[in-house]
């Protein structure tokens, strides 16, 4: 293993108030600037059957987007999690963007006191990742990945742990992935991953759980606008604005793009509280030459107030660019291919309202199709296909968002 990385003092977080302030304005044509963009994450968890059911999100996550400028921090800590196959013990995560001495950085770090698999058949000991990504003075890039695992008990039997990338195959058991760490470094970027664990259970479902996570990235590169948004498929809400249920199959927009690369993330299915949704897919492509944003939401299905109500192919799309003459054109549009209301032996199918529009589903509540959401300053477009407002005897005075997507381009800091 490499030498554990040092811990360093993490500044404070200002970022949000400095994007604030760059919101006041519209933003006018801009040149092409030079950024330093440090993106991260780390996480204690995460168990998903492949291709389908996420059994447990990632647990005690932090993570910086790559708009996050110096001094930028996080951290989150978990006493213990239920991954639906197991649990996991005291996960602690951090991460922090720095400059020292002429150099720019980025951290991420986490930690797990102890895992206990399969009602006690695989159990680990003390889980670290660690990495950290560098950019020196002369503008080259370093990394560091580390991994650490105390111990593997499978079954009565202690696995010797070679303290390298490690394979081990149990029959009819699991597949189990030990210190696997990942380091690039490029021209206009370094990169690091590391993942100290990663389980492939062998009874027949496919699950898949990956343990110790942490990823750096610090990027150098000219933009004319960075970038931001994001899609996803859903968020519950509370009439007093508090929220329920949090975004789901969230897709978000490097503040850099993605080079055009679409990037996407789904669910097969996600109970929400008050739905449940079947084949939600969020992806979003962008770049900053020339600058564009495009986010888009698709979901096959809903279920609403245990199939009281079923609402079928619902999507959304918004689109912001930055056009040859400077001026920044959005765009948004949604559909939703059918409304029916179940509560009697015969199913009734409820008109679809045109966008814009709404729609009384009766003892539901008032559907909304299609609504576009606009900033006073002009750098962000945001919308959402379907919004139903419930009524209290059924919800619970709640507000359900279907199929959302933001798009955003701003000028980067000086």
């Amino acid at each position: 293993m490499t030498k554990a990385i040092p811990r360093r003092t993490a500044f404070s977080l200002v970022f949000g108030l400095i994007l604030v302030a760059s919101m006041l304005v519209a933003p006018p044509p801009a040149d092409a600037a030079q950024f330093i963009s440090h993106s991260s994450h780390a996480w204690g968890s995460h168990a998903r059957v492949l291709g389908g059911t996420v059994l447990s999100g990632t647990t005690a996550r932090v993570g910086l987007t790559g708009c996050a400028e110096t001094g930028a921090s996080q951290d989150n800590a978990v006493a213990s999690a239920d991954l639906g196959v197991g649990s996991v013990d005291a996960v602690s995560s951090e991460t922090y963007s720095y400059a020292e001495d002429g150099v720019e950085g980025v951290y991420s770090h986490n930690e797990i006191a102890g895992v206990s698999l399969l009602g006690g058949e695989i159990e680990i000991g003390a889980i670290e990742s660690t990495v950290e990504v560098r950019q020196l003075s002369d503008g080259t890039f370093e990394t560091e990945a580390d991994t650490s695992v105390a111990s593997l008990t499978i079954g009565d039997d202690e696995i010797e742990i070679l303290g390298g990338p490690q394979v081990l195959r149990i029959a009819g058991l699991a597949t189990i992935s030990l210190n696997r760490t990942v380091e690039t470094t490029e021209d206009d970027f370094g990169r690091a991953a590391a993942t100290a664990v990663t389980i492939r259970l062998a009874d027949g479902t496919d699950t898949v759980v990956r343990l110790g996570r942490s990823y750096a990235r610090t990027d150098s590169v000219e933009v004319d606008r960075l970038l931001g948004g994001w899609a996803n498929g859903s968020v519950v809400r509370a009439f007093d604005g508090t929220i329920d249920s949090g975004p789901t199959a969230n897709s978000g927009v490097p503040c850099i793009g993605s080079e055009g690369n679409p990037l996407t993330t789904s669910i097969a299915s996600v109970d929400v509280g008050v739905a449940e949704l079947d084949t939600v897919v969020s992806t979003t492509t962008s770049d900053v030459s020339p600058s564009y944003v495009t986010a888009t939401n698709t979901i096959e299905s809903v279920s609403l107030l245990n199939d009281l109500v079923t609402l079928e192919a619902i999507s959304v799309e918004v689109h912001a660019e930055v056009n040859e003459s400077g001026e920044l054109e959005k765009t948004s549009t949604a559909s939703l291919g059918s409304i029916t209301l179940n509560a009697g032996p015969i199913p009734v199918d409820i008109p679809v309202p045109e966008l814009g529009g709404s729609v009384d589903i009766p003892g539901v509540g008032t559907l909304t199709l299609h609504e576009e959401i606009n900033n006073p300053n002009g750098i962000r477009i945001e919308a959402y296909a379907v919004s139903i407002d419930l009524l209290e005897a059924v919800g619970g005075g709640v507000t359900i968002e279907l199929a959302r997507a933001r798009a955003v381009l701003r000028d980067p800091p000086a």
